[in-house]
């Protein structure tokens, strides 16, 4: 019975893993310029493996109790959350592609605002809600913006219905007080950009989270590579928003760097002391060297266990070069 139940838990962690991977991926083609087509598949594959996962946390859930039950509940609702806001930024972006009407025109929900029709109801435009964090307004106002913003066969007081029904919280108390007119609208567009919207707060936001990331102690490639994920998230965040932490006039690495080493486990970081030596700076250059896979002639010889850590540790290393060279 034990067995079984950690059988399950250790298939739901790699299933998790795999539902992470794709969402980042699947995050990387919504802001490239990948073929709509293949957004869509990506969109499927995400699909199969949250149906699979989202099975499987429900036998996990009945194998605990108590705080670890409840732990687990809130681990999966973030996941789930993740799955939505993913999924939803991939319709926006295959519509937008295909020049198309709302998102979720055909489909209505209870308390959802939309588009008023010919007999008089409303269609629903389903996004997610904003709730006041800084680093979600991008997104959010990415999406309102395509599918409501833009949108010419609109009134503005229909706008500012749709603007009220996808906020709450902070975000919501910003513009709740105002008057639902069409005069109004712009204003409470302009009070949202003011408080959540500004280059410099997100920048901000971006960075604190940086700083705020749980260090990794474990020498673990899943660990490490949760962290690379996280990393390289706010990094490409802070590129498209020309801050680039390693390239323009006044480049943060120096900054950064130490920040960032020091959420890797001691072994990784020494590793990379004494790469560099102690008298050397911690530059760009140095730190791609550094985290490039080293070529070497295949051997005929096993590989002893303390071998094989290292290679690990390099392929972890090659990994994170990511966030170097490509900004992340």
């Amino acid at each position: 019975m034990a067995s079984a139940a950690k059988s399950r838990s250790k298939k739901l962690v790699a299933l998790k893993d795999r539902l992470n991977r794709l969402l980042a991926e699947l995050d990387e083609l919504c802001t490239s310029s990948a073929d709509v087509f293949e957004v869509e598949e990506q969109v499927s594959l995400i699909e199969q493996s949250f149906r699979v996962a989202d099975a499987l946390q429900t036998e996990v859930e009945l194998d605990l109790e108590g705080e670890e039950r409840q732990a687990a509940i809130d681990d999966w609702a973030l996941c789930r959350q993740n799955y939505r806001v993913g999924k939803a930024r991939a319709r926006a972006r295959m519509i937008e592609a295909r020049g198309e009407g709302p998102i979720g025109s055909g489909s209505v929900s209870p308390g959802m605002p939309a588009v008023r029709s010919s007999n008089g109801r409303l269609r629903e435009i389903t996004l997610p809600k904003f709730t006041g964090k800084v680093l979600e307004f991008p997104s959010f106002w990415a999406q309102f913006e395509a599918n409501v913003h833009k949108r010419r066969d609109l009134d503005n007081a229909t706008k500012f219905t749709y603007l009220l029904s996808n906020t709450d919280g902070t975000a919501r108390n910003a513009i709740e007080g105002i008057p639902l007119t069409p005069e109004n609208y712009s204003q409470a567009v302009d009070i949202l950009k003011k408080r959540f919207g500004r280059p410099r707060q997100v920048i901000r936001e971006h960075l604190a989270a940086l700083w705020r990331e749980p260090a990794c102690r474990e020498m673990t490639a899943q660990g490490i590579q949760s962290l690379v994920d996280e990393v390289t998230k706010h990094l490409r965040c802070l590129t498209a928003l020309d801050k680039d932490p390693f390239a323009g006039r006044l480049p943060a690495s120096e900054v950064l760097m130490p920040m960032l080493l020091d959420k890797f486990p001691p072994a990784l970081i020494g590793a990379w002391d004494t790469n560099i030596g102690p008298d050397a700076a911690e530059e760009e250059d140095n730190l791609q060297k550094f985290l490039e896979p080293e070529q070497r002639t295949p051997s005929s010889k096993p590989l002893s266990p303390e071998r094989r850590s290292v290679d690990r540790i390099r392929s972890t290393a090659a990994a994170l070069a990511v966030v170097v060279a490509k900004g992340c």
